[in-house]
């Protein structure tokens, strides 16, 4: 299906007035059969295709910051350059979702820049740490690997001057994974909607 995408409406879009449901419905309108979208407290990861798309949900919690724009551009950025290091070939950049003159949602168009995704190539499902804890098919050798490289990172943000931030945020959340038992599947969305007019 066509990276653009006509947002249903019942007059004229605004960047403003497209809401982070918009974008959803949108990313899920071009999605086919194998295609998932999985919803997690921060984001959307749109799995469509050879790629997956990471959205922010533009939320404000604790240290994490998403409730603006280039807050947003800054993190998904930050991202890429981080996990690059480890996944070079996964992580393959930022890119801008824009909403035409015309109402079409596009990636990388050419329209008003409404959000910031970042690109990664789509990995084997039946591979990821979580799939692979609810099967009990990861050996302890693996997971000490894994731990080992974790405290080599955290050992080297610790000398840093200044070292905090989405790099202490996401070795967190790699933690907290690791230690934690698979609590079912991840929340995907069922309902699309529409874009509509909002207050500014």
């Amino acid at each position: 299906m066509s990276d653009q995408a006509r947002v249903t409406q019942a007059s004229g879009v605004t960047p403003g007035a497209c809401r982070l449901a918009d974008k959803v419905d949108w990313f899920r309108s071009r999605q086919v059969a194998g295609d998932e979208a999985i919803e997690t407290h921060f984001a959307w990861v749109f799995l469509t295709g050879d790629r997956a798309w990471k959205l922010r949900k533009p939320v404000r919690r604790d240290s994490m910051d998403y409730g603006t724009l280039e807050a947003r551009r800054r993190d998904s950025e930050a991202e890429v350059r981080l996990n690059r290091r480890l996944a070079p070939h996964v992580y393959l950049g930022t890119q801008p979702l824009t909403l035409r003159a015309d109402g079409r949602l596009a990636i990388g168009g050419a329209g008003e820049i409404v959000d910031w995704l970042v690109e990664m190539r789509r990995l084997d499902r039946r591979r990821m740490l979580d799939v692979r804890l609810a099967r009990r098919d990861v050996p302890a050798d693996d997971l000490a690997r894994v731990a080992a490289r974790i405290d080599e990172r955290e050992l080297c943000l610790a000398e840093r001057p200044g070292g905090v931030g989405i790099e202490r945020r996401e070795h967190g959340l790699v933690r907290h994974d690791l230690g934690a038992q698979p609590r079912g599947k991840p929340r995907t969305h069922q309902n699309p909607g529409t874009c509509q007019h909002q207050p500014a």
